[in-house]
């Protein structure tokens, strides 16, 4: 008896956890559409109008339409896949907290031992219900970074590709400069059986979850956050006062006036009403309270302007805060704020600290940008000249790290740029 009720115990505690998690990722286009969706399948939760106030209005009459015209989540399209699976409870807890753990890029960044803790489970169950998922389509959604990701696409091919597999495992920096002779040289193949790898690497998909939605794929930005400068005080509107319009239907007859079967029926729905009203509650109060820290931190970059951003990691807000960083990290995707100088997402806030300096990602690749803009194109500055100019500079990074940046710029090395 006390077994069965500790197990029912830990599946409620899950699937409370799983609907938290859920809906505090969603950004405010999400989180609207699915009280909608609710409020038609529960009658008696109902919406305020007033929870579009914050609506442009150029946007408020055919929002909706929008929205119903998106593509499918990467979270649905996963779960259709699984429907017809049969699970342990224990099984289907993990899976649904993996999908709902995913990034933008389909990625998953939470740590296994964390996933294991929080669902009480063991860390072998939660590596096959990842090996699961990782078998699921898109080819590559679930991986770990992007190695792993192009790694799942190759494995999953008709005919393996040994070499290819190899290359990525080992090599992959050496086929985004397109040294093909080192690469042949280091595997001890010819260069036309590498030429031939390194195409069908290139014809993976890098980003598997292109083509559903995200908070990309919304034609007009919401912001889920207003910060405004009052008499040299910051003030943040939170669009979110969702609580405030989200309520339960006075009815209109008591319960003892209708028959027992609706009686139940009113019980049923009038709990998943309180319970879904909670759980608003509970992730406005999370959000609100990241936010605020966020800004007090960032207060110099909302009073002075872009270039005062000072570094800062969601680990030090959690820290500050004393929440786990997954919780951060999903408060804040996929969440925009609009300031003075414009609407950005929370995402913007997280400046890198490059080596101890105080300077952010961005303000390196300016000046990478500027000094290769400047260079003389029949000598171009390598990798580690342009490390080599930057300390000079103030800007003390690695040869590696500056590949790294220009990569992510889409600009070529020194032998692709030689003119």
């Amino acid at each position: 008896m006390n077994l069965n009720f500790s197990m029912e115990q830990k599946q409620t505690v899950n699937q409370k956890f799983i609907h938290m998690v859920s809906l505090l990722q969603m950004n405010r286009q999400e989180l609207l559409a699915y009280l909608e969706e609710q409020c038609m399948e529960n009658p008696l939760l109902e919406v305020d109008e007033s929870i579009y106030r914050y609506m442009p209005s150029n946007v408020q009459e055919d929002w909706l339409e929008q929205l119903e015209d998106k593509k499918e989540s990467l979270s649905e399209v996963l779960m259709q896949q699984l429907i017809l699976e049969n699970y342990t409870e224990s099984e289907e807890a993990v899976i649904q907290d993996i999908i709902y753990s995913l990034n933008e890029n389909g990625f998953l960044n939470d740590d296994i031992c964390e996933i294991a803790k929080r669902n009480q489970a063991d860390v072998h169950l939660v590596k096959s219900c990842l090996k699961k998922i990782q078998s699921l389509e898109p080819a590559g959604v679930g991986a770990v970074n992007l190695k792993d990701c192009l790694l799942i696409q190759l494995k999953r091919m008709p005919e393996r590709n040994v070499l290819a597999e190899k290359i990525v495992e080992n090599y992959l920096e050496l086929v985004a400069k397109n040294h093909v002779p080192r690469i042949a040289k280091e595997t001890r193949t010819s260069i036309s059986q590498v030429e031939n790898a390194c195409k069908v690497i290139k014809n993976l998909n890098p980003k598997p979850v292109n083509g559903f939605y995200t908070e990309e794929n919304v034609k007009y930005i919401l912001p889920d956050f207003i910060v405004r400068q009052i008499d040299g005080n910051l003030k943040i509107e939170f669009a979110d006062h969702i609580e405030n319009v989200v309520k339960i239907q006075e009815l209109h007859f008591g319960l003892e006036d209708i028959p027992q079967e609706a009686k139940a029926y009113v019980r049923v729905k009038t709990g998943q009403a309180k319970e879904i009203i909670r759980i608003i509650h509970n992730r406005n109060l999370t959000l609100q309270k990241i936010m605020k820290e966020i800004v007090s931190y960032q207060s110099e970059f909302f009073i002075k302007g872009q270039k005062e951003l000072k570094t800062l990691t969601m680990q030090e807000i959690a820290d500050r805060l004393d929440i786990h960083e997954s919780t951060v990290s999903r408060a804040v995707n996929g969440k925009y704020f609009q300031c003075e100088w414009g609407v950005f997402p929370v995402k913007y806030l997280f400046a890198k600290t490059i080596s101890g300096n105080v300077s952010t990602t961005e303000m390196i690749k300016e000046q990478i940008q500027q000094l290769i803009h400047q260079e003389n194109k029949k000598k171009p500055f390598s990798d580690q000249k342009l490390a080599d100019l930057l300390l000079k500079a103030g800007y003390k990074i690695s040869r590696r790290t500056v590949a790294k940046y220009r990569m992510q710029m889409n600009i070529k090395d020194a032998s692709g740029r030689k003119n």
